[in-house]
């Protein structure tokens, strides 16, 4: 390029020149303009661009040989710059287009010439493209199938969703976009006719759960597009949260971790708060809020269940110090424990242990470290002294029995004190813990003999189970009741209970 060969001084005043020749060329044509464009933010240099288009042949050949993003990396425009390529293109044919026809080619700016020659077909190109379309030109985004085997792309496409505008916005990286999505997203979470499903978009989950700072392995290059976009946004801290939320022991297990602390967090010795004033955590709350309503929903709750990355983040919100953020994970897991398997599945995935592939073999560890912490959650939950904690673990504990592959991983946990403490609920005046703690219990027996020994091993199992057949609930009184509503139903094939009558006496005559 001329710039390369000219002092500054020298260059700046070759620049003006041409502004003015541009300038005063536009004038004469009706069409004038009094300040150059801009491209995110950013002044375009018409002076240096003319000459990097004229220099490859002019406008015609850079786009015939897609030679604009070499145009944008000699301007020195920023790869972040979405679609800048694109704005370059229309850029250059709006300002320098009929310019570089009058004093590069040539040509009459008004010359039509034949039907057949190459001036004519330059400008109903140029024509096409000046002009302003009044709908969206979707053909622009098909690639066709040669230059996808060329460029190494994917040859099949996938199947439209209506949900494509949702995934363009989360993977923009612009806040109002992020938040525009979140807000739709929580809408379309709860029930209705309009119901998200995560079926008809698996890419949605891995989105939404790189908003919360995890990022699936499976995509690479998410994680360092999104952080370059974060950075000096407010509230985009994830990893931060994440480690300054969980404990040391998690931390490690789950291998969280920022790698450098900032330098202001340790010469201020900054203490991070959690609630309505953390950004992140609030964001975090947000997304976990809406996995919770996707939760309930049966088509969804498979899509959730076998993505690795989402176990992960639903782990960790339930391993949190955060109250609020934990009582949404763990109601979320009890919608997906039946779907979930644990850590060894069967024998057969023990058996193939040793002829795993290095993608496997990671995924078989990632699926070890989230067992062992839900095993460990689900223990420490029924021994503790928290009802709602003790309620929920009851039944995360009864939904992973329902799966068949979780017995092997699920006998080792079943010791003395665990079967003794869920026999003790039995004996609590409380109508929830109760019914939790016999639905445990029943679905613990059905794993097999083994289960059902190490149950009648607890002292006097059989004698707390047969007092519970004469039990009256409405003996304990309202106070029992507390998150219950008893009504009484009759059972239509048992047959009608009969009077019971005394024996009859007759007076003496």
């Amino acid at each position: 390029m001329e710039r390369l060969h000219k002092e500054p001084g020298g260059y700046t005043k070759d620049s003006s020149s041409f502004t003015l020749e541009l300038q005063k060329f536009h004038e004469s044509r009706g069409s004038p303009f009094k300040h150059a464009p801009r491209i995110n933010g950013r002044e375009v240099d018409l002076f240096a661009l003319y000459n990097a288009v004229t220099g490859l042949g002019g406008w015609q050949k850079v786009n015939d040989l897609l030679k604009w993003d070499y145009i944008l990396d000699k301007l020195n425009f920023p790869r972040a710059c979405v679609n800048a390529s694109l704005a370059l293109r229309q850029v250059y044919v709006r300002y320098l287009s009929l310019f570089e026809k009058v004093h590069f080619l040539g040509e009459d700016a008004d010359e039509e010439g034949e039907p057949s020659s190459d001036a004519r077909n330059r400008k109903s190109n140029a024509s096409v493209l000046v002009q302003v379309p009044m709908f969206y030109n979707r053909a622009q985004h098909d690639i066709p199938e040669s230059q996808r085997l060329a460029l190494g792309l994917a040859a099949s496409l996938g199947p439209p969703s209506e949900y494509n505008k949702l995934c363009l916005s989360l993977l923009s990286g612009l806040p109002n976009e992020e938040a525009l999505s979140l807000n739709v997203c929580t809408l379309l979470s709860n029930e209705g006719r309009h119901a998200l499903r995560l079926d008809r978009v698996p890419r949605l989950l891995d989105l939404l759960l790189a908003q919360a700072g995890l990022f699936s392995n499976d995509d690479p290059t998410l994680r360092p597009t999104l952080l370059e976009c974060w950075q000096g946004v407010e509230g985009r801290r994830m990893e931060r949260f994440w480690e300054d939320n969980l404990d040391a022991d998690t931390v490690a297990l789950f291998n969280i971790g920022r790698g450098n602390k900032d330098d202001d967090d340790e010469l201020f010795n900054l203490n991070y708060e959690v609630g309505t004033r953390s950004i992140e955590g609030q964001r975090v709350l947000r997304i976990a809020l809406i996995f919770h309503n996707l939760s309930f929903e049966e088509r969804n709750v498979s899509v959730l269940a076998r993505n690795r990355t989402f176990i992960r983040f639903v782990m960790l919100c339930a391993l949190s110090r955060w109250s609020s953020l934990r009582q949404v994970a763990l109601d979320t897991i009890g919608n997906l424990a039946s779907k979930l398997v644990l850590y060894p599945g069967s024998e057969e995935e023990e058996e193939e242990e040793g002829v795993r592939g290095e993608e496997e073999e990671e995924e078989a560890g990632e699926r070890q470290r989230w067992s062992c912490a839900l095993l460990r959650l689900a223990r420490e939950g029924v021994q503790s002294q928290d009802r709602y904690l003790v309620v929920r673990c009851l039944d995360i504990l009864a939904r992973l029995c329902r799966q068949e592959r979780n017995a092997r991983a699920l006998l080792p946990q079943l010791d003395a004190p665990l079967c003794r403490r869920i026999f003790e609920l039995l004996t609590v005046h409380d109508l929830m813990l109760l019914i939790y703690a016999l639905e445990a219990l029943y679905m613990l027996s059905e794993m097999g003999r083994d289960a059902c020994e190490r149950l009648l091993l607890v002292h006097k199992s059989i004698g707390i189970l047969v007092s519970l057949l004469t039990l009256d609930p409405l003996a304990y009184g309202p106070l029992a009741q507390k998150g219950m509503k008893l009504i009484e139903t009759v059972d239509p094939l048992l047959p009608p209970a009969m009077p019971v009558t005394g024996p009859s006496s007759s007076a003496p005559p």
